[in-house]
């Protein structure tokens, strides 16, 4: 045994490394470096499948250079919340793209491709002649104190160049996460949700909802490995509850269908057999009890996994109902006239297709919908919405009312607490409501872009937040804010009773008197000067 191999086996002996656990299972079993011997396998499997079962996959740090418009850039992103703050042009959705479709060779290898995400030439920075472009990850699994870090390094080039891709160690991990399939351990879910999410709601519900499409699980968690994931999410979602109810209604009715076939045979033979009349009435009269019973217990709960998949339906539709305090109910309707399936709000006692929802709402749905779908997708039905993963928001505020943003992030954890969230945004009041660790603020220096965390934010005022974070004043540069301005100016020169001064104070006042604090301060101070100034006079007189 190599020094390489003693090193290894002593990470999975003594520092109970679940990577090199993995290593020496696949050693001992294939003959690599050390003799086969399947009790050794055997051990080394089961200490990795055990410590796999209490491990959490954190993505710990991106890198990336010549990527887009950054020369290099480096962002830590050990935190349960991440927020992306910057201006536009910026880069913020380009570093969201970029951690997404690099986990891409994690999580399409384990649904079943034998690749992931390829870069072309439009992700290379141009600010370099034959630049090489280079995606690193930095991912650990485990737990806190012995984490195993996995690394993929994604790379393009437009000339010669030595930087080369590097996927083997995120193929590692997707094969051992293929490896223990069968015991229970579950990949974590990963979503990409655009600006596009929640447009996509068609009038007249969907007639096409529950058509068949693919079954393959990689099919319906990541269709295509591009960024337009989010683009059908209501589509997908009502055509997976469309299909869960109504497979529900037909199994009833089968099995309604076969005990009313049995009892009308058994009717048939007693009305033809040869008892006596009154025996016959009171064994039919027994059967007719036994059809009121079957058309009047439509809906007993079951322990069938049909019956649990309609409870998390109902469950996610409530869900809906907690998030939006003005919805009361959701539910799925078939619509006779229009001959297509709906998803029917209950809104302030007004019943309404979800297409008729604002962007606000629609957004917010499909987002908590998608989310709690491929939850369940991933780690089935048995309490799904404790299940890991990561999603990437581009714009999390998008089309909502500052109520609902200062809300949003802490029910979406509450609802998901296992899910890891990394998000751009450009709302103080979605930014105020996060600890400072969490928040990237993205800022630019000699044409170079580097990453700042700001002193203080958590529960700050949102015009403080917008100074400090954003970098943008509490007020607009508009001509009654110049004004004040100017009157300041003037009267710290005691020049407030300049004819001047006098008619850019009549403005003012009749622009915020009574209305604006600053105005209000104004007229205080002024006043104050005033009474200072005619004392100063008396005094020398």
């Amino acid at each position: 045994m190599n020094r390489t191999i003693k090193k290894i086996k002593m990470g999975a002996d003594h520092d109970n490394s679940i990577k090199d656990q993995y290593k020496m299972f696949k050693y001992y079993k294939e003959g690599m470096f050390v003799e086969v011997d399947p009790a050794e396998s055997s051990r080394y499997r089961q200490m990795c499948l055990n410590n796999l079962k209490e491990a959490q996959f954190c993505l710990k740090k991106v890198k990336l250079v010549n990527y887009k418009g950054f020369n290099e850039l480096s962002i830590n992103l050990d935190n349960d919340i991440i927020l992306i703050a910057a201006n536009n042009g910026y880069g913020k959705t380009g570093i969201l793209e970029a951690i997404y479709l690099s986990l891409s060779w994690f999580y399409r290898l384990v649904y079943g491709s034998n690749q992931g995400w390829k870069f072309g030439d439009k992700y290379i920075s141009r600010l370099v002649s034959n630049a090489a472009m280079l995606v690193n990850l930095d991912i650990s699994v485990g737990n806190n104190k012995k984490p195993s870090g996995y690394q993929i390094g994604i790379a393009r080039s437009l000339g010669a160049s030595s930087v080369k891709s590097d996927y083997t160690e995120f193929k590692e991990l997707a094969e051992m996460y293929l490896e223990f399939q069968d015991s229970d351990i579950v990949a974590p879910m990963f979503a990409y949700y655009s600006v596009e999410r929640g447009k996509n709601y068609p009038d007249g519900g969907f007639t096409s909802a529950i058509e068949s499409g693919s079954g393959k699980l990689l099919d319906r968690l990541y269709p295509d490995s591009s960024l337009a994931l989010s683009s059908n999410i209501f589509a997908s979602f009502i055509k997976w509850a469309a299909e869960i109810k109504i497979k529900k209604i037909v199994s009833n009715e089968d099995e309604q269908s076969e005990k009313l076939k049995s009892i009308k045979e058994f009717i048939y033979h007693i009305s033809h057999s040869d008892l006596a009349d009154e025996i016959k009435n009171t064994l039919i009269s027994q059967k007719e009890k036994e059809v009121e019973i079957i058309f009047g217990s439509q809906s007993k709960d079951k322990s069938t996994n049909l019956d649990r998949m309609e409870k998390i339906v109902d469950m996610i539709f409530a869900l809906g109902c907690d998030f939006i305090d003005d919805i009361s109910s959701i539910q799925l309707k078939y619509d006779e006239k229009l001959e297509a399936l709906d998803l029917v709000c209950v809104k302030r006692d007004c019943e309404i297709s979800a297409s008729y929802l604002s962007h606000g709402e629609k957004s917010t749905l499909s987002l908590l919908f998608d989310i709690a779908l491929k939850l369940i997708y991933t780690c089935g039905t048995e309490d799904p919405f404790s299940g890991q993963g990561i999603v990437f928001i581009d714009e999390i505020e998008l089309h909502l009312h500052p109520s609902w943003q200062q809300s949003l992030l802490s029910k979406l954890k509450k609802t998901f607490p296992n899910v890891k969230i990394i998000a751009t945004t450009h709302s103080p009041n979605i930014l105020n409501t996060v600890e400072e660790q969490a928040i990237r603020k993205i800022k630019v220096k000699n044409n170079r872009f580097y990453i700042e965390i700001p002193a203080f934010s958590y529960g700050a005022e949102s015009s403080q937040v917008q100074n400090d974070i954003q970098d943008v004043a509490a007020r607009p540069d508009v001509e009654p804010v110049q004004n004040l301005a100017r009157f300041r100016k003037m009267m710290k020169n005691n020049q407030y009773d300049t004819p001047e001064a006098q008619a850019l104070l009549k403005k003012i006042l009749e622009w915020g008197d009574a209305h604006d604090p600053d105005v209000t301060k104004l007229k205080i101070d002024l006043e104050l000067r005033i009474k200072r100034n005619a004392k100063k006079i008396s005094k020398e007189q």
